[in-house]
């Protein structure tokens, strides 16, 4: 048996051989090929091929306004029926921005070859919109994408001016309050990051003048106040607030009162004795002939329509906020009328006819009121006059020193002095009227020994409050837990206009919600004001509440209020490509990018660094956590992702205090197949064989990789080389050694990484029927590509083995 072992392992396997090239001869051609082995893609990725479009994907689709670069414009490629491809060769993408005052793009981005997609740059302006981004490359189908810029939130940016009350009464005892507050570019409340200096300044301060020209606003804050004084002018001021660093802010405040329209004139007394001084009163009213305060010194002409009878001042000055002014005339020696006039250059004039008499003796009192109505605002006018007269109501002339007692009926409305004197030689005398805060009309009584006595009625006027006003100011604070002087209480009248308190009127205040904000249950508006500032303390919940303001005998009113959670309060995470095909080598795979973001999903700033941390759900295809930092006053942050394997994983993005984020990465293998095949099976010592090298991506060839062939054993010439157009590259096998040889071809590249494939031919001694014999023995090309058989004759078994190297497939 043993000899029989040596004798079919020795000299008979070339017979055997030589028998089974004769049988094998008649195989089905089919059957017959070169000796192959190739790397190959999976199926589901083998469907992918060349790229055929262009994918746009911006990353992320909303971005601040603020004049700064972000990579976020990721363009990929993608092959027919929507599947991701690479890169076979570097490809050069043009991209442009429809509307460059929104933002502007990297003229081109280069796809490197073996990569499925680049990242360009996207620079914003401070103007925010949308532009839409157009991509175009040589023999790919071009796209477009739009991107959306917005005024970042969460950092104080700018100034908010809110003037309290932002209506007012001309008034010269009314002030207000100048609230500033600060605010993100999204016009939500943000805390000052430190210390600064506001400086104040008013359109027009004959409206409104401001106290101070400057504030100060804590770091840790947002609002501060300064007051603000009313002029006597009606109109419209505009409070302007700058700060280094900021955007400033405007605010407006409206006074209201009525303005001048004409002069009314009053002669008094009327009729007048002979030779006797008088008064002429001059006042300013509106159209409806209510008393209108002059906003800057008024002058006016008088005049005498004759001066025999009359003579007059004939210049008079009704002063910065006065509704009057009393200029002199006097009456001749001789009875007569006169005409006195009074003028002034934008005004409408007044004349009052005045009759002079000769004295008569005194019988009764008469009482002139001039100026009537005056104004409900605590002050004093000169405008009762008492006179003498007959019981014809001619003037009189006292003998001798009259005492006048007077008295009010309304001391609500207003009062005059006890008494006043006549003094001899003298037709009538002048009391004061003090006014109070309530509008309203009094009777004046006067009364004095042996003469009749005298009535006569004052008018005051001004608004009448009949309803209550609340305004949160601003609307809208961080839920903090912090106190703010920021509820406006008012009074109005009818048509929504200031009125002032007559006295003081006690507001009852109730929020609510009180788990949101809490305010004060009673304030007090004094007599004199129309309104108060007042405080709202907030809570750490986040939310909406009503503020309601009641007091007995007026309307009563309520507003809404909102506290927020300090942007930013959520992120968002965004992937491009989502889809894509792993890259070999180093390059990437895809590109996320965080944002932090407000409640409606704009960019909001850190209010300071921000770590967060990214994980994926399926550690096979991202293995590690991807860690980002976002700097105080930053909203953005990106990573370049390299998969380990392909599959799908859910990223999430995640930090304290913030909601967290997820989106999706899908990878596919890399579609690459390389193929090494021989031009024969067997070939004896002294010939060769014709090796081929084919690589595919995608199933298309792929120019210049870099091949390095080994043989074991054997050379391989050249041994060294790269792949054509075609994707192949053609070397020769010489062997050295009967035998199985191995061919090993190690390909390299950007687009492969590293790839190997390998083959094996059968190296038989010089004669023993290789394709170092001048012919194929007869067989033709069979010959040369037919499949190997070796048979093996043992003592108890003969084993067949069949091998074909065009295929993967091995029987047995």
């Amino acid at each position: 048996m043993d000899d029989l072992r040596g004798k079919a392992s020795g000299s008979a396997v070339f017979t055997l051989v030589a028998c089974s090239l004769l049988l094998f001869s008649s195989l089905d051609p089919s059957l017959v090929s070169a000796a192959t082995t190739t790397t190959a893609a999976p199926a589901a990725a083998a469907q992918s091929s060349s790229p055929t479009t262009l994918v746009l994907t911006i990353v992320p689709p909303k971005l601040p306004a603020d004049g700064l670069t972000y990579p976020a414009v990721v363009v990929s490629l993608q092959a027919a029926g929507g599947k991701p491809s690479l890169a076979l060769n570097d490809t050069t993408v043009f991209l442009t921005s429809s509307l460059a005052n929104v933002g502007s793009v990297s003229n081109l981005v280069t796809i490197a070859k073996g990569t499925g997609f680049a990242v360009a740059n996207f620079t914003s302006s401070t103007t925010p919109g949308v532009t839409s981004i157009s991509a175009s490359s040589v023999g790919l189908s071009a796209v477009a994408a739009q991107v959306t810029t917005v005024y970042p939130s969460g950092l104080a940016t700018r100034l908010r001016v809110i003037a309290v009350p932002d209506t007012q009464l001309v008034n010269p005892l009314a002030k207000g309050t100048i609230l500033v507050e600060t605010v993100d570019a999204a016009g939500f409340p943000a805390k000052a990051s430190s210390d600064f200096t506001v400086t104040l300044s008013s359109s027009n301060n004959n409206v409104v003048s401001i106290t101070t020209n400057t504030l100060t606003l804590s770091g840790g804050s947002v609002l501060s106040s300064s007051p603000y004084n009313i002029g006597f002018s009606p109109g419209t001021a505009t409070i302007t607030a700058s700060a280094s660093g900021f955007n400033s802010g405007s605010g407006t405040v409206t006074v209201q009162g009525p303005s001048p329209f004409q002069l009314k004139i009053f002669a008094q007394p009327n009729p007048m004795p002979t030779a006797t001084p008088g008064r002429l009163v001059v006042t300013l009213t509106d159209p409806a002939g209510n008393p209108a305060r002059a906003p800057s010194p008024i002058r006016v002409t008088m005049s005498s329509s004759n001066t025999t009878v009359v003579t007059t001042d004939q210049i008079a000055v009704i002063g910065t906020g006065a509704i009057y002014t009393v200029a002199s005339f006097s009456s001749g020696s001789t009875p007569g009328t006169a005409n006195l006039t009074a003028s002034s250059p934008g005004l409408k004039s007044d004349f009052a006819p005045v009759t002079v008499t000769q004295p008569a003796v005194p019988v009764k009192l008469k009482l002139i009121v001039a100026p009537n109505p005056i104004l409900a605002d605590k002050a004093n006018y000169d405008s009762i006059v008492v006179a003498l007269t007959d019981a014809a109501g001619n003037p009189a002339v006292a003998s001798s020193t009259i005492a006048v007692t007077l008295s009010s009926s309304n001391s609500a409305v207003g009062s005059v002095g006890g008494s006043v004197n006549i003094p001899a030689g003298s037709s009538y005398g002048i009391a004061a009227f003090a006014s109070t805060f309530y509008v309203g009309s009094t009777f004046i009584t006067a009364l004095a020994q042996n003469l009749q006595s005298a009535t006569a009625t004052v008018n005051s006027y001004g608004p009448i409050a009949s309803r209550v006003a609340v305004r949160a100011v601003p609307t809208s604070l961080p839920a903090d837990g912090r106190d703010y002087t920021s509820l406006e209480v008012m009074l109005q009248d009818a048509s929504g206009s200031p009125a002032i308190a007559p006295v003081g009127v006690p507001i009852q205040l109730a929020s609510s919600r009180t788990d949101i904000a809490t305010v004060n249950s009673t304030v007090v508006i004094s007599a004199g004001q129309s309104y108060i500032l007042t405080d709202l303390v907030t809570t750490i919940s986040p939310g909406t509440t009503n503020i309601t303001a009641t007091s007995s005998g007026f309307d009563s009113s309520s507003t809404g209020f909102t506290t927020a959670n300090p942007a930013p309060s959520q992120l968002g995470l965004y992937v491009g490509p989502a889809s894509g095909i792993q890259s070999l080598g180093r390059g990437s795979d895809a590109i996320i990018a965080v944002q932090l973001q407000d409640s409606t999903s704009s960019p909001a700033r850190a209010r300071q660094d921000t770590q967060i941390v990214v994980t994926g759900s399926n550690g096979s295809v991202v293995a590690k956590p991807i860690q980002l930092d976002i700097p105080a006053g930053g909203d953005y942050a990106w990573a370049l992702v390299k998969t380990s394997s392909p599959g799908s994983t859910t990223l999430t993005a995640s930090t304290s205090g913030l909601i967290s984020a997820s989106g999706v990465l899908g990878e596919l293998s890399l579609p690459a197949s390389v193929i090494l095949a021989s031009s024969a099976p067997v070939i004896a010592i002294g010939g060769t064989a014709l090796l081929q090298l084919q690589v595919l991506i995608g199933g298309s060839p792929l120019k210049g990789a870099n091949v390095t062939f080994t043989a074991t054993p054997g050379v391989v010439v050249p041994a060294q080389g790269a792949t054509d157009s075609s994707g192949l590259l053609t070397a020769t096998f010489v062997p050295q050694t009967n035998g199985i040889a191995t061919i090993t071809a190690l390909v390299t590249g950007s687009v492969l990484g590293n790839q190997t494939a390998s083959t094996t031919i059968l190296v038989t001694l010089a004669g023993a029927g290789g394709t170092s014999l001048p012919t194929s023995g007869g067989l033709g090309i069979i010959g040369i590509f037919l499949p190997v058989a070796i048979v093996i004759v043992n003592q108890n078994e003969v084993r067949t083995t069949t091998r074909r190297w065009a295929g993967s497939f091995v029987s047995k």
